[in-house]
């Protein structure tokens, strides 16, 4: 039962997010798989390896994966790996698309990076994400929020039994400079 409330809890707080950030808009989605809005940094001063200073202050853009495209590749896979390798190859194509547009568009002419939280922090590195763990409260919040969404997304695809497991896995904090973002992914 009281499960059952904190899903109902996590699934309200997505749908509020949702709204709050305007992410439902055509203007807030990198092609299919990401969902974006721009935020200012509120943390300490952090350095990335490529030498990208972030203060308070700096825009950055936040990124999220659209679950509802993630429900509907599920739901087309019926479980199978293949929805799992079209994501990787969407998430891809939305990076793509992303430097694109960070590099057209004036408004995101003074953004420092993109950052986002997640629990596939090895697969995000294979992207050119860095990762920072994440720790304490924050974390634990994050982790029961994942694994609703994973759930959530199961159930779309019908899928029995687990595919990723969060026991072992831990939030992290993504980071990647604009710099890295648009030398890997902006193609001339």
């Amino acid at each position: 039962m009281l499960s059952k409330l904190i899903d109902c809890v996590f699934r309200a707080y997505d749908w509020l997010f949702i709204r709050y950030y305007g992410l439902w808009r055509n203007d807030a989605k990198a092609e299919n798989a990401i969902l974006f809005h721009l935020i200012r940094y509120s943390g300490k001063e952090i350095a990335l390896p490529d030498g990208t200073k972030i203060a308070p202050g700096d825009e950055l853009i936040a990124i999220h994966v659209n679950r509802a495209y993630t429900e509907l590749l599920q739901a087309r896979a019926c479980g199978r790996a293949h929805a799992g390798i079209q994501l990787r190859d969407d998430f891809r194509d939305s990076l793509r698309a992303l430097a694109k547009r960070m590099h057209s568009f004036p408004k995101y002419r003074n953004v420092r990076a993109l950052t986002g939280e997640t629990i596939l922090g090895a697969e995000a590195k294979h992207f050119g994400f860095i990762t920072v763990q994440l720790e304490g409260f924050h974390e634990r919040l994050a982790r029961r929020n994942a694994r609703v969404l994973i759930s959530q997304t199961r159930n779309a695809g019908n899928i029995q039994g687990s595919t990723i497991s969060l026991r072992s896995r831990r939030v992290s904090k993504i980071w990647m400079s604009r710099e890295q973002l648009l030398r890997k992914y902006l193609k001339p």
